[in-house]
């Protein structure tokens, strides 16, 4: 619920009744899992991950198949996360473009 919250506050230039939430949890190799808020209805979309702890906000950019969204634009250090369908990966863009899969193999668990 907090993410919810968070997720309305980040995007408070659209008009919240304008938002939708939709909160995910994923399962990843190694046993790891990731919360994830997705808010559409705003622009860009955002997706907002719990990681270790940690809130990172990601926005959505233009993507060939699935779904994209990218911590910092292009030519700068941060997380990225790609979707498709109910999998997805978060990975890591260095600086110089290279890029680092970091949980790789997630999967949407069932909603509770």
């Amino acid at each position: 619920m907090r993410l919810v919250a968070a997720a309305l506050l980040l995007a408070a230039p659209a008009a919240a009744q304008d938002l939708e939430t939709l909160p995910m949890h994923y399962g990843c190799d190694r046993g790891a899992r990731i919360e994830a808020v997705y808010v559409n209805g705003g622009m860009p979309a955002l997706a907002i991950l719990t990681l270790e702890g940690r809130m990172v906000v990601l926005s959505n950019v233009p993507s060939g198949s699935g779904a994209f969204y990218a911590e910092a634009p292009e030519g700068r250090a941060g997380y990225f996360w790609r979707t498709k369908g109910e999998e997805a990966t978060l990975s890591w863009r260095a600086a110089d473009g290279a890029e680092t899969d970091l949980l790789d193999g997630c999967t949407a668990l069932a909603k509770d």
